[in-house]
């Protein structure tokens, strides 16, 4: 293993706030990471948070391993496309990725142009396999109850070497599937196959990417000798009988009347690597038992997450909200 690793997970532009999370791995200890865009010109040190463990078992590294997460404030009216990150270790390594910036702020599917690796023809031409095990599918269509987050995993597999996953929702690429977990499942199986054995990937798409009422996903493989395959799946919305669609996230005012809430999303923050996706997770069980008031609460629960995320990176807040989170003693003022 290189003496340090950068893993950048996300770069979301969202309300005029980029916030940049992933993980870095290293045999010394990390010493900073910063985040830089060239247009507009800025650079932040990123926040650095608690050891992945969860990454540590996925990916099989056998040093240490710290998430980060970074913000920036956007002001200029024409929206980055891409960051660079660096990581920097105490005993002078550093590490360096560019990755595009995913934004939230358009206004409709062709707002953000397809990038050129997008085949056009719809045509695979290298033999591969691409498995999607989150959203469950029927079909190649995945049924949803409302608009909500999707984690998006599966497994991807090819004859030559997998280079990258790309993800486009209705042809608007979103961003590139984090790529390479283990799979000693799948090794079993396709032995023949170039690296089984890391062919896990994952990528979380915003409910705000889904634009149309019947939206599509691809998970486009590249490989490394640049063969291209493909593979779509549908997404429809069908409520539960009897529960409307959710259209609105909590009010302030409820979120602001049980301190409890907040309790429980900051030890979510600190008790996981990837604490949004927990959460989903978590809802989606509530959910799948028929458990609404349970999976209600883990809503609220995100919502503040957010909030919380959103106040340590000194992006504006409600005065009230910050006076508010100072007296519970998560946002020092």
């Amino acid at each position: 293993m290189p003496a340090i690793v950068l893993h950048t997970e996300r770069a979301v532009l969202d309300r005029g706030a980029l916030q940049i999370t992933g993980w870095v791995a290293s045999q010394a200890p990390v010493n900073a990471v910063q985040a830089t865009l060239s247009r507009p010109n800025q650079v932040v040190r990123a926040m650095l948070g608690k050891p992945q463990d969860r990454t540590v078992q996925t990916y099989g590294i056998k040093s240490a391993c710290i998430g980060f997460i970074a913000v920036l404030r956007i002001i200029s009216d024409d929206a980055p496309s891409e960051v660079e990150v660096v990581a920097f270790s105490n005993d002078g390594s550093e590490c360096r990725s560019v990755i595009p910036v995913l934004s939230l702020e358009v206004e409709s599917p062709r707002a953000v142009p397809r990038t050129d690796s997008q085949s056009d023809n719809n045509r695979s031409t290298v033999d591969a396999l691409i498995h999607i095990e989150s959203p469950e599918t029927v079909g190649d269509v995945a049924w949803r109850a409302e608009r909500r987050t999707i984690n998006l995993r599966g497994w991807a597999i090819a004859m030559d070497q997998v280079s990258h996953l790309n993800v486009y929702v209705d042809g608007r690429f979103v961003g590139k599937a984090a790529y390479g977990g283990r799979r000693p499942d799948i090794a079993r199986f396709y032995s023949g196959w170039k690296s089984p054995e890391s062919s896990g990937f994952t990528l979380r798409l915003d409910a705000r990417l889904f634009l149309t009422e019947q939206p599509n996903i691809r998970v486009e493989l590249h490989t490394e000798l640049g063969g291209v395959a493909y593979r779509d799946i549908a997404v429809r919305y069908r409520p539960r009988p009897g529960r409307p669609v959710l259209s609105y996230g909590p009010s302030m005012d409820t979120l602001m009347s049980d301190p409890t809430i907040w309790t429980a999303a900051f030890t979510a923050h600190m008790a996981h690597s990837n604490p949004i996706t927990a959460l989903d997770g978590l809802e989606e069980k509530f959910r799948a038992v028929g458990d609404d008031t349970q999976a209600d609460r883990i809503v609220r629960v995100r919502a503040a997450l957010e909030l919380l995320v959103a106040a340590w990176g000194k992006r504006h807040i409600d005065p009230m909200l910050a006076k508010y989170l100072s007296d519970l003693g998560y946002y020092p003022q």
